[in-house]
This record gives structure tokens, C-alpha cells and sequence, in this order.
């Protein structure tokens, strides 16, 4: 089962909606719960200014060291420090807010050395050194060559690395001027009594009362009035910005500050919406910046890896994290295959790869002819059958699938048994298969459909005649050359892995086009072939499949149950005589389906007449000895062959 997990792109805008808007929402709900009170309303009013402020200071703290923690928790970004990934996703950093300079990655080292570093002009000269210089504290503020700067840094989740970022401290400052107090003064202090900014050059004048519990440290904020020197009163007040050791400090003559409540209530309806805004717009940016290159990243990958886009799961972190472990394996293993032979058989690429084996192009260097190399990983199945079985099964399987020389059935050449593997050799097929095709083009003509039908019975009518029972007819085993030709392949590998229906838990094909009396009962036979021929005809036709469920359980409740509509009902283009054929394949009663697939290719060409099949295939659709998806999958059934007969839904 997949896992479920929000998209970057909504972690993101759930953390600007947090940054942003909850220090606004308390504050409206500090001033609201004040607004009536009679007792020290000028002093509370400018506390709540004083809080709110050390709020904003906090969550635009936060903000950064969120941007911070995104590169020092990406698993990926530190494991590919060698690539190009770490440079594009560091400089999409600095395009989220305008005020950071340079971000960094440095080894956890004594001595911390480089390892990348993105940064803008206006810092290249000095930024490396205030990094190095940098003490352990996670927030520092410096000053250097008259400008003010904050320096934050953060240890990577792998321990190994330390992120560092450089950022401009006008933004800082611009959060400690609150025209709605008129004629308030705030500072920032690193509660050591050390500025850090603001317009108040420290708070000795306050009350004492006032600065002991600043210096007390355990209460986050307090105000109080007092007569200042000039013999008017003065309101104090100072709060504790969260996560620090810093504190937001204020005075303000004690006339201004109720006029200034109103203000406030005006002043926080508007940074509501225009942070409400801002969120959209960095969302916005997130998106192009960096989530939609990631999921161009992970779609590109999977093109190259040949891979379904539902082959990873998980958020666009995790969907990349997995696609870079995909590629790195195969790149792994393509680096040793030009020293690696199965048998005679030189292997010279992977062609597809599934839970129980792979398959090759391969170079037969005795008849000196290219072949596909079809493996089963008997140790991976040891678990479930004995081997010896599964080898001799495999061999003799293939023996009798070789003697079937027939242009609508891929030849079997060789079978080997290998220590920890066993293969087929067989013949490789220039072109793609029907999955690519009706992936691509979703239906095939009807008269093309009948081309395919007749040349996919008369291969499969020659495999009966031999008493080859196929088992999993889909189409990713149908193989479509450029020079027209059309093969059936993987005969007999599923029967290689099915076992005793008295004893087994496990049959083999895919959802959709297992017969209904396979699902009951795990039989095969002649009708069980025809059945998936229809189904697959039915796709060509209506362009989607007749039983295709939610899941594979209810896949084969519609397969046993549900009656599909005729192709030639959902498209008038569809003659009513192909789609009878077609249907009559699909009968759930194994004995009121025709079981001679020679007379049934001499049906569908009667009805329409002989056709030709005209391979003609768009140039973006993958090409090359296409023998991609043929790998058979095993299903549990126990729960399905228990299910009890209902009404289809």
C-alpha cells in the first residue's frame, strides 16, 4: 500500500499560514480581550504592542530558521553534494526572502571546511569568514563594515554538516517601529542589557520592579509606569521574543498610547490581509522555484528509468529521494554488465525489472545474433518453491514453448540454470508493446483491432494445439515490431511460479484480466486464455478496461460479477458484429466461451475482412527491443476465492 503524505507545496504554505498569520491572530485576540477593560488600559494596550512585536520579531525568526532547516534536513540535498542538485536548490533559497545574502554547508567538523555555499554579490567578500567565525549560539548578531547582519546556523540531520545562513537586519529592524504607538521608542536587547537595535539605548531608567523581572528570566513579559525625568509618566514595557534570549523593550508617554489602541485594530486588519497575500505570492513562488523543477526532476527520472509515474509515492522530497535511489542502482548495474555473461550470453543493457526477474538484451556471440535474456530470481523465491521444482519446470517449459515456430509467438531459444538464477533466451523484438500503444493512443481502430485479434489467436491457437496454456495475456506481452510484425510472448513463465490449487496461496496474472473461474478456483485453461484475449480486445476497442476496480479485491469482484457494456454501444464507429466477438469472449461461463482460437481468428476476419496491421508509431513513444512490463507479478487470493457472491454495485 502507498504511503499518504502531504505535497511539499502544501507543508509550505501551511508553515507561511503558521509564520504569518498566527502571531496577527493573537495579537487581534490580545487587543479584543483588553478593549474593555477599565484597569491600566494605556499600560495594556502598549503591552499588547510590546508582545505583538516580540511576536513578529520571533516568527520572522522562525521563518528563517524554518528556510534553514529545510536545507539541513534534506536528505537528499546531503547526499548529492557532488551534483548540481545542492548549487540550484541553495540559490532557489535565497530567491524566498530578499533579505537573505548566502546560505552554506559546511563540514561538521574542528575546523569546518566548505562544501557549497550560494551567495550574493554584495557578501561574497566576507560571508565564507563570518561563517567560520561563527560561535556555536543557533542566532548571532553582528555588526560589520556599518551594516547589521544576523547569522544563523543549524546542524544537518545527518549529523555530518553544519548549514549556516547570512542575512540582512533592516527587515529586523523595521519590525521595532510601531507607528500606531505614537511617540513609543522600542528596543532589542540580547537580555544582557546589550543592544542589538532599536532607538532606546537600554532600559536602566525603568521601575526596578520592572527590571527584575527582566533579569529574573521566567516571566515573558510585563509593564509597568513610572515618572520619567522630566516629570512626565512614562509606560514601560518589555516581552521575551520566543526561542531566544532576547527581549522586545519599549517606552512611551502614557497621553499617546490610547489613541493608539484603535490604530492597532486598524493596522492588524490590514498586515492580516497583506500577509494573507504574501503567503499566496511565496507560495506562488515555491511552486515555480522549487517544487515544479523537483517534479520536472522526478518525471524526467522516471522517463529514463522507464518507470511507471506511480512507481514512487510520498511527498515530492521523498518521491525524488526514492527516484535518486532507482537511479543510482541502475546506473550501478549498468556499470558492471559489460563484464557480466548469463551462460554464452553476453548481456549489454536492462530492458525491465520486476519483483521476479529482469530482463536483458543480450548478445548471443556463438550464432553472433542480439537476444532478449529473460531471468526468474529462484533465490528470492526459494521461500515459496522449491527450487529444484521451479528449475525443472522452468527447463521443461521451455523446451516445449521452443518447439512452437510460429510468426505470432516470440521463439524460445535456450534455457539455463544458474546457481541463484535461471533464464530464457529468446528472440528480441525491435518495436514496443501494446501497453506503449494504448498508452499513447488509448484505442486501436477496428480494423486494426481485428489484425491484432487474428494474429494474437493464431499464435495462441498453436500453443493450444500443443497443450501451452499461456496464463497471462495482457498487453505488455503482446510485442509490436516496427517491420508489422505482432508476437505473443512470455509463454509458460507464469506457470513456472503457479502452484497446486489444493496447497497454494498464490496465483499469477494481472487484476483485470484474470478469468472469473481463475479467481474462484485457480484453474487454467484454453478458456481462461480467451477470456484475457477479450479483455484485452475490449480495451483496444472502448479504450479502457472492462473490470478495472479500485483495488485488485474489487478488480475481481467486477471480473466475476459485472457485465460490461458492449464496445459498440459506448462508440457507433465500433461495428456491432466485432463487438459481439469481443463479448463473447468475456463470458463469465467458461463453457459458453469459445475455446478454438482458430476458428475465433477466422470470426473476426469474416466479419470484417483479412486486415493488415499497420505499424505506425509516434516518435515520443519508448522504442527499442520493448519487452518492458512482461515480468508476470504474484497475487494473493485467499481472501478473494473466500469472498461471498454479491450483487455488483
Amino acid at each position: 500500500m502507498k504511503s499518504k503524505s502531504l505535497p511539499l507545496i502544501a507543508w509550505i504554505v501551511l508553515g507561511l499560514l503558521m509564520v504569518g498569520l498566527l502571531p496577527f491572530a493573537i495579537t487581534a485576540y490580545q487587543i479584543k480581550a483588553n478593549q474593555d477593560s477599565l484597569v491600566d488600559q494605556v499600560q495594556q494596550t502598549h503591552l499588547v504592542s510590546v508582545d505583538a512585536t516580540a511576536d513578529k520579531v520571533s516568527s520572522y525568526l522562525l521563518g528563517l530558521q524554518r528556510l534553514l532547516r529545510s536545507v539541513a534536513d534534506n536528505q537528499t540535498l546531503l547526499t548529492q553534494l557532488q551534483s548540481n542538485l545542492p548549487d540550484e536548490l541553495l540559490a532557489s533559497t535565497l530567491l524566498i526572502q530578499n533579505e537573505v545574502l548566502a546560505v552554506a554547508i559546511y563540514t561538521n567538523d574542528d575546523v569546518p571546511r566548505l562544501e557549497k555555499i550560494a551567495q550574493k554579490t554584495t557578501v561574497s567578500s566576507f560571508a565564507q569568514s563570518v561563517f567560520q567565525q561563527t560561535s556555536t549560539h543557533s542566532l548571532q548578531a553582528i555588526t560589520l563594515y556599518d551594516k547589521s547582519y544576523l547569522v544563523l546556523r543549524q546542524p544537518a540531520i545527518d549529523g555530518k554538516h553544519l548549514t549556516f545562513m547570512l542575512v540582512d537586519r533592516s527587515k529586523l529592524q523595521e519590525l521595532l517601529t510601531v507607528p500606531a504607538l505614537d511617540g513609543a521608542v522600542l528596543g532589542l536587547s540580547n537580555g544582557q542589557n546589550e543592544i542589538i537595535d532599536g532607538h532606546v539605548n537600554n532600559y536602566a531608567g525603568f521601575p526596578d520592579g520592572l527590571r527584575s523581572l527582566i533579569e529574573a528570566r521566567h516571566v515573558g513579559s510585563a509593564a509597568d509606569n513610572y515618572l520619567g525625568e522630566n516629570g512626565t509618566r512614562q509606560v514601560a514595557a518589555f516581552a521575551r521574543v520566543a526561542g531566544t534570549d532576547w527581549i522586545v523593550f519599549s517606552q512611551q508617554p502614557a497621553d499617546k498610547a490610547e489613541i493608539a489602541r484603535q490604530d492597532m485594530w486598524n493596522t492588524a486588519i490590514r498586515a492580516l490581509v497583506a500577509v494573507s497575500l504574501l503567503c499566496a505570492l511565496f507560495a506562488f513562488a515555491a511552486h515555480r522555484k522549487i517544487i515544479k523543477p523537483i517534479r520536472e526532476m522526478i518525471l524526467s527520472q522516471k522517463r529514463l528509468l522507464r518507470i511507471d509515474a506511480s512507481a514512487t509515492s510520498g511527498s515530492e522530497i521523498e518521491q525524488l529521494r526514492q527516484s535518486f535511489s532507482l537511479l543510482e542502482r541502475q546506473i550501478k548495474n549498468k556499470s558492471t554488465l559489460q563484464s557480466v555473461s548469463l551462460g554464452r550470453y553476453q548481456v549489454e543493457d536492462v530492458i525491465a525489472s520486476g519483483s521476479m526477474g529482469t530482463i536483458f538484451k543480450g548478445w548471443d556471440p556463438r550464432l553472433e545474433r542480439e537476444v532478449a535474456i529473460k531471468t526468474i530470481k529462484i533465490d528470492e523465491m526459494e521461500a515459496i518453491f522449491d527450487r529444484n521444482e521451479l528449475v525443472t519446470k522452468l527447463v521443461e517449459e521451455a523446451k516445449i514453448v521452443a518447439k512452437i515456430i510460429h510468426p505470432n509467438i516470440v521463439t524460445v531459444y535456450d534455457a539455463v540454470d544458474a546457481k541463484e538464477i535461471a533464464f530464457i533466451a529468446m528472440e528480441l523484438i525491435e518495436g514496443i508493446s501494446l501497453e506503449d500503444y494504448l498508452r499513447h493512443y488509448e484505442t486501436v481502430p477496428p480494423l486494426q483491432t481485428v489484425a491484432l485479434a487474428a494474429a494474437i489467436l493464431r499464435g495462441l491457437s498453436e500453443a493450444h494445439r500443443r497443450s501451452i496454456i499461456h496464463r497471462d495475456i495482457k498487453p505488455s506481452n503482446v510485442l509490436l515490431g516496427y517491420n508489422g510484425s505482432i508476437k505473443l510472448t512470455d509463454f509458460g513463465v507464469a506457470s513456472l511460479t503457479s502452484k497446486n490449487p489444493e496447497s497454494g496461496q498464490m496465483i499469477i496474472g494481472s487484476p483485470g484480466y484474470i478469468a472469473p473461474e481463475t479467481i474462484s478456483s485457480n484453474v487454467y485453461s484454453e478458456m481462461t486464455d480467451m477470456f484475457a484475449v477479450g479483455v484485452m480486445l475490449y480495451r483496444c476497442l472502448a479504450g479502457c478496461s472492462p473490470f478495472r476496480g479500485a483495488n485488485f479485491k474489487q478488480t475481481f469482484k467486477l471480473t466475476r460479477l459485472y457485465n460490461p457494456p458492449a464496445p459498440h454501444t459506448m462508440d457507433p464507429n465500433i461495428p456491432e458484429s466485432l463487438s459481439n466477438l469481443v463479448m463473447g469472449l468475456l463470458a463469465k461461463n467458461p463453457l459458453k466461451r469459445p475455446n478454438n482460437a482458430a476458428l475465433v481468428a477466422d470470426s473476426f476476419e469474416q466479419a470484417l475482412g483479412v486486415q493488415r496491421w499497420e505499424a505506425h508509431f509516434a516518435d515520443d513513444i519508448p522504442r527499442g527491443g520493448d519487452h518492458a512490463g512482461s515480468v508476470t507479478e504474484m497475487l494473493p487470493v485467499t481472501e478473494i476465492r473466500n469472498m461471498k457472491m454479491a450483487n455488483a454495485k
